[in-house]
């Protein structure tokens, strides 16, 4: 028996500037309006983060920037398809 084919995938499409990558993610919660939060430097030391909120439970959540995610992937896209980095 093959162990994959129970297995449930969720990919997240970010679209920016023309450009798409998937995210799999663990699971799909639902849709809620947030106040986003900056963070400071200190606490979140990369750019593929944009902010912060606390939801409802008191749950602190970190938001993605969309930008940057999918900058990034674009860039391991790259390095897969010709092996190196783009420029």
């Amino acid at each position: 028996k093959n162990p994959r084919k129970d297995w449930k995938f969720y990919v997240l499409v970010l679209n920016h500037n023309e450009k798409a990558v998937g995210l799999v993610v663990d699971g799909l919660v639902g849709e809620k309006e947030l106040v986003v939060k900056a963070v400071d430097e200190k606490w979140v030391n990369t750019n593929m983060v944009g902010g912060a909120s606390i939801l409802g439970d008191g749950t602190v959540v970190l938001i993605l920037n969309v930008a940057s995610v999918v900058k990034r992937g674009s860039e391991v896209q790259e390095v897969i398809r010709y092996g190196k980095a783009a420029n």
